[in-house]
């Protein structure tokens, strides 16, 4: 370089950087923080809960809508009282399994912290813990405390029956602003011990709202053609697109949060698609700044994820709900009397959720219920371009994720945006 300038060779290397900074086939960025780290295994959670769905033949041709974060939290909870094979295999399908106890608590803590404080946003996150006091039901001090320390868990112990059944319905309903009423049909009042439960509500306007709407056809999964309305405009976005997909991030005011979409070119299906997203989970490093005409079909669904153990179970969680191998004891006080013939394990999970877009904005809400009972042993720079078309006229994945972290909060997808 003896021929060169300082100034010369300065902005030979400045050019170098950045050129590589914004290289789109290569990502270049500084080493991940151990959060960035734990929120790309936490987001691979995300897309194989949403994976094991789509492949599901009760729900892929339904509009299926789920939250990770809702799951996650229930179990995360959970698994503070597992113990042995049951704690392993619940840490490792919340892809926790490089990290100690203490560390996903303080994961979820801070996470829960950081999206409260999020301004220009309605949100709310809460738990709650019902136990069956007719069941003389004493759970674990520090297990107990653990939960009000780092996931502010409301504790209520009574009698299992219609008054509390009706207790944890008003409890579920007032989380989400009225948006899930009924969680739990029945309790069982002589077997069920404990119930664990987690509720997310958001509602928060589109960073700029859509003006514009108009009808036309949505290609269904079934290949009908449906009629729908759909909001448009011309922006820019956060894009990406290669030969599997389009995909775009619509940001939400105050820039905590964006929804993202997700359109399989023609040829690809949703599950390959979603299983692209599990292996390459982090896009956050290889989208850009695109002019984007985009179309969104409106929609509102209230969805309830059915055969919620056999998506889990396929998922490696799989003791918790065996009688003969479940172990929870961890939950409970050592001095609660558990027959021999009985023992605490996980009898239903029940996941719901309901989402609305609007030409202002969204709003979505999320409740999971996990009952344990007993039972006998038996980017690159911007440049000027034409609009890229995106039009969401058939089968598409959407979401919502944090702009900070890129923590997926809601995912599912959409086959026929004229049904609720």
């Amino acid at each position: 370089m003896d021929n060169y300038s300082l100034d010369e060779l300065n902005d030979s290397f400045f050019s170098s950087i950045k050129r590589m900074k914004f290289a789109e086939s290569v990502e270049f960025s500084q080493p991940l923080t151990k959060e960035e780290k734990m929120t790309e295994n936490f987001n691979r959670f995300a897309w194989d809960f949403l994976l094991k769905v789509s492949e599901n033949p009760f729900e892929k041709e339904k509009n299926y809508f789920i939250s990770p974060l809702s799951m996650g939290i229930d179990w995360a909870m959970l698994e503070n009282g597992a113990k042995g094979e049951t704690f392993t295999q619940i840490n490792k399908a919340l892809r926790m399994d490089n990290y100690s106890l203490d560390e996903v608590n303080d994961y979820f803590f801070s996470s829960i912290k950081r999206m409260k404080s999020a301004e220009s946003v309605e949100f709310n996150l809460a738990n709650a813990l019902f136990y069956n006091t007719a069941k003389n039901v004493e759970l674990n001090h520090k297990f107990a405390q653990l939960l009000n320390d780092k996931y502010s868990v409301w504790t209520n112990g009574g009698a299992y029956g219609p008054e509390m059944t009706a207790q944890i319905n008003a409890w579920c309903s007032k989380q989400t602003k009225g948006k899930i009423k009924n969680i739990v049909d029945k309790l069982d009042r002589e077997k069920g011990l404990f119930d664990l439960l987690n509720a997310v509500y958001l509602k928060v306007n589109w960073s700029k709202s859509f003006e514009d709407s108009y009808f036309d056809y949505f290609t269904t999964a079934q290949f009908e053609k449906e009629y729908a309305e759909y909001i448009h405009d011309t922006r820019k976005l956060k894009y990406n697109e290669n030969d599997k997909f389009q995909y775009a991030e619509v940001p939400l005011l105050g820039g905590k949060y964006v929804v993202f979409f997700i359109l399989p070119k023609i040829g690809e299906t949703i599950p390959q698609t979603i299983a692209y997203f599990k292996t390459y989970s982090n896009l956050r490093n290889n989208t850009n700044n695109r002019l984007v005409n985009i179309y969104i079909p409106k929609f509102k669904i209230e969805y309830e994820l059915m055969n919620v153990i056999p998506v889990l179970k396929s998922m490696g969680i799989e003791n918790a709900f065996d009688s003969t191998k479940a172990d929870l004891y961890g939950c409970f006080s050592s001095e609660m009397k558990i027959p021999d013939d009985e023992n605490p394990t996980v009898n239903s999970v029940v996941h719901k959720t309901t989402f609305e877009v609007t030409k202002t904005g969204v709003e979505v809400s999320a409740a999971t219920r996990v009952e344990v009972w007993s039972i006998s042993l038996s980017a690159s720079p911007e440049v000027e371009e034409q609009p890229i078309i995106m039009k969401l006229d058939r089968p598409f994945i959407y979401g919502i994720k944090e702009t900070e972290t890129g923590m997926v909060l809601f995912s599912g997808c959409m086959n026929n945006p004229t049904k609720e």
